[in-house]
């Protein structure tokens, strides 16, 4: 049996990742990954397994879209960089892609609004 945690500490060990993102990454794994995945065998992870965790992390969690985009290339980068090291013998389940909003509100100072008052 192959689990979460197994691919994880393989990422962890063999992955080339800064000491900033590898930070990241624990904290993404343990809160929500691991949380989600915890003593599955990945060797029989499915597309629609993949497809559930996306909708629960878009849905019940209060992360942004983005942030779950995130999440979710960590957990296909962990699938994948087990599998490219023999780790992990499936073929890779689909990971549905969604956009994720990047628009941000922005407010003016009182002096830019002053400027296009007057102008």
């Amino acid at each position: 049996m192959f689990t979460v945690q197994d691919a994880y500490d393989v990422v962890m060990r063999y992955g080339n990742i800064k000491k900033s993102t590898k930070e990241n990454y624990r904290s993404a794994f343990k809160n929500y990954i691991e949380e989600y995945w915890h003593n599955l065998d990945l060797m029989s992870i499915t597309s629609e397994q993949v497809a559930s965790f996306t909708h629960y992390l878009l849905n019940s969690t209060s992360l942004s879209r983005s942030t779950v985009k995130l999440y979710l290339k960590l957990f296909k980068s962990m699938l994948n960089r087990c599998r490219n090291l023999g780790f992990l013998e499936i073929r890779m389940p689909i990971f549905y892609s969604f956009t994720a909003d990047s628009r941000r509100m922005r407010f003016l100072t009182a002096e830019e609004a002053e400027t296009i008052l007057h102008i």
